[in-house]
């Protein structure tokens, strides 16, 4: 059994909706959010007990099945590099018009509101991860 890429990046879309990303070709979007999924799986979620790094022969999802769990936890990984990835837009966006220009935008109260999901989102995973882990360990002692 393995769990496919595809998996992931299905329970992703139907998480966050973003124009930007619905206006990608299918190549384009598979890229970014491949991008997203490595950053979530291999940074962001260092305790997992499964092997996220074999990958199938085609490289196109993780030998393992992973659990609901486990998929969860990188979905929610996934869901924070692509805020990251908007605010650091954002940011630079700021850095380039006048203070006065951006805050006149709803860019301004956009990137706040991306502010304080992003910081939930962190939160949420961390509580998951918390969950995962003690799970595991109350497995092995």
């Amino acid at each position: 059994m393995s769990t496919p890429f595809s998996t992931l990046y299905s329970k992703f879309t139907t998480t966050v909706t973003d124009s930007v990303l619905s206006a990608l070709t299918e190549a384009d979007l598979e890229s970014i959010l491949k991008n997203y999924l490595e950053q979530s799986s291999y940074l962001d979620f260092k305790a997992c007990q499964t092997d996220l790094e074999t990958l199938t022969v085609a490289e196109d999802g993780f030998e393992a099945d992973l659990t609901m769990e486990e998929q969860l936890i990188i979905v929610q990984g996934m869901v924070i590099a692509w805020l990251e990835n908007k605010i650091q837009s954002d940011n630079n966006l700021k850095a380039a018009i006048s203070d006065r220009d951006f805050k006149l935008t709803s860019r301004a109260n956009q990137l706040e509101k991306n502010k304080e999901l992003l910081a939930f989102y962190r939160e949420k995973q961390k509580n998951i991860i918390d969950s995962y882990t003690a799970d595991y360990f109350d497995e092995v002692y």
